[in-house]
């Protein structure tokens, strides 16, 4: 088949979602229908189940963050997904050897959204920094197979750590700013992340510098099957005017 346009969407939070966002990406989808859709992971919250949550956090129910989630990937329809930090703590909680009400319940949320991902055909990978990965290309004549990975580093190069990590090129999100890096080798390996698509002003991050570098944005592209060339362009919000620098409209 060759060459196969994709978007990627990551970090929509569930309850949390910016609504301005699910709104321009899921139009995006109907007008362009890419080959490939990935979700690249924090498709729910889960505030109240996060270590040393506090009491207001605590008291948060999951089942409407759960749900949000659940009717954006609906809506979006992933092909592959891979699980986010935030998501992951709904699997610690519903693997624990515990027992308790808030368990078992997590274990029945657990097995519903395992349910939703094997009714839409999802192929998805659990959050861990060595199996939490999926191929979206294979190994080319120069360049190594590109990933695809919710992320693995909040520093100030996530992109290149990306590429350190993995030794290939990669998609990913975590860190809610869009970051890119090229590596200086023959295989010219490189790394894109992706903007997010939750809220950005929380109060979780009201006095962190690092709020000042998110933004919206989502990663298209175009990727070829067989040697593993592609192209990706970063869709990104205007967070002065809310218009969206879309490079297929603005050509």
């Amino acid at each position: 088949m060759a060459w196969q346009s994709f978007i990627c969407s990551a970090d929509t939070h569930g309850d949390i979602i910016d609504k301005s966002y699910e709104q321009y990406i899921l139009q995006w989808i109907k007008d362009h229908k890419p080959k490939h859709r990935f979700m690249l992971g924090d498709f729910i919250d889960l505030k109240a189940l996060r270590n040393g949550a506090g009491e207001e956090d605590r008291a948060c129910g999951l089942k409407d963050d759960l749900m949000a989630g659940i009717r954006f990937l609906r809506a979006f329809k992933p092909h592959k997904l891979t699980l986010g930090n935030h998501d992951h703590r709904l699997w610690v909680m519903a693997d624990s050897h515990k027992e308790s009400l808030e368990y078992e319940y997590a274990r029945q949320l657990k097995t519903q959204v395992e349910n939703e991902l094997k009714a839409l055909k999802c192929e998805w990978v659990e959050y861990d920094v060595k199996k939490g990965w999926m191929e979206i290309a294979p190994r080319g004549a120069k360049s190594g197979p590109k990933l695809i990975g919710h992320g693995y580093a909040a520093n100030m190069y996530p992109a290149k750590s990306m590429t350190l990590l993995t030794g290939t090129s990669t998609l990913t999100g975590h860190t809610h700013a869009y970051d890119y890096w090229r590596q200086d080798n023959l295989a010219a390996d490189e790394s894109y992340v992706s903007g997010c698509g939750c809220q950005i002003e929380q109060d979780y991050n009201r006095t962190h510098r690092r709020r000042l570098k998110h933004c919206h944005s989502f990663l298209v592209g175009v990727i070829n099957d067989k040697t593993g060339a592609w192209q990706v362009w970063n869709v990104l919000k205007d967070n002065e005017t809310g218009k969206w620098l879309d490079p297929k409209k603005m050509i």
